[in-house]
């Protein structure tokens, strides 16, 4: 039987009610446990293992950082309401589990409490073994996904990056009912990741979208694909969706499975940079950037899964417009759109 763990981590804050002029802030202090740990007076307890987490880094995406931030915030009103002023978030069993939970928290104090990685690193102290894990990103069927070694710091730093350039951010009072996070419409972000319904992520706010690439279907709007059970989408099937994103331009990255002309048609330009490399070659990376930089809307750019190659020349584009080291952007990526980029030759 392992013994129980619980470390003070950080101290929330969050207006309370207002009283007169002035508002009363409610203050909880959290800890992160395991195996039954827990602190000394009364205390609220809850699961990471219900935050929408599994067993692996590679399937939490935005939307779980969403709902966690939301869940947090309830767990600490609670705690505030019914007198205590200690909130253990509890980590399932296995090395696994601590991580996700960590993670989560962690994400909540860099977008909620402005915290950097730096700070974060000291707060974890007491679980700095896991700070360094290598965290393999199997939400896809690729084998070779888990060759990419990122760990739960290069997550945390991934988030930092966006959160620092204005992609992501705890929404205001305004906001919140709305639910935009930053630039990331929530409620969009959410409909569309769902592999029956479209398969694609705005990964780069109000800038690029990765989605799955289109197969012309003749006449169906979308049709399981008998040899891999995935959804595959007619081109048609994006019109609407992109008009309403304000996509300008689709960038295919893998060979044809549909006419340029069904995009073409409705006033959506289409450019092929086609090829069948790992690595992108220099001239392709370039044309991409000059188009995405070029375009009066968003771009969408897909290879046949919307991970490998669609991911790398996402990757390169943090990279080179908005100063993301590659980690980083990898690990934005993923979080994102789990399972981008595909391999250590990406």
């Amino acid at each position: 039987v392992m013994p129980g763990l619980c470390a003070f981590i950080t101290e929330a804050v969050v207006p309370g009610k207002i009283s007169g002029s002035t508002t009363e802030n409610i203050q909880v202090r959290v800890f992160l446990g395991q195996y039954g740990g827990r602190p000394g007076g009364l205390f609220r307890s809850f699961s990471a293992d219900k935050c929408g987490t599994t067993d692996n880094l590679g399937h939490m995406n935005m939307s779980s950082i969403f709902n966690f931030i939301e869940n947090m915030e309830k767990q600490i009103a609670s705690c505030h309401k019914s007198g205590r002023e200690n909130l253990v978030l509890c980590a399932g069993d296995g090395t696994r589990s601590l991580i996700n939970a960590a993670f989560l928290l962690g994400a909540y104090m860099i977008l909620n409490q402005h915290c950097n990685v730096h700070d974060l690193e000291s707060r974890f102290a007491e679980f700095s073994s896991v700070l360094g894990c290598i965290m393999g990103d199997t939400s896809s069927t690729i084998p070779y996904l888990e060759d990419i070694e990122l760990t739960l710091r290069d997550y945390w730093n991934g988030l930092q990056q966006g959160r620092n350039v204005g992609f992501v951010s705890c929404p205001s009072a305004r906001d919140r009912p709305n639910k935009i996070w930053g630039k990331i419409d929530a409620g969009i972000y959410t409909r569309y990741e769902d592999p029956d319904d479209g398969d694609l992520h705005e990964v780069i706010p109000g800038k690029l979208i990765a989605f799955q690439g289109p197969k012309a279907l003749g006449g169906p709007l979308h049709a399981d694909d008998p040899e891999t059970g995935r959804r595959r989408f007619d081109p048609v099937f994006y019109i609407d969706i992109f008009r309403a994103l304000n996509v300008t331009a689709v960038v295919r990255l893998n060979q044809a499975e549909y006419s340029a002309a069904a995009f073409n048609a409705h006033g959506i330009r289409h450019f092929d940079l086609s090829f069948d490399a790992a690595t992108p070659p220099a001239a392709a990376v370039s044309q991409f950037c000059s188009i995405v930089n070029g375009a009066q809307g968003a771009v969408a750019v897909h290879c046949r899964g919307g991970l490998g190659r669609t991911g790398t020349m996402a990757a390169l584009y943090l990279m080179r417009s908005y100063g993301f080291p590659a980690r980083e952007a990898t690990a934005w990526l993923r979080t994102m759109r789990p399972g981008s980029v595909n391999g250590d030759q990406q």
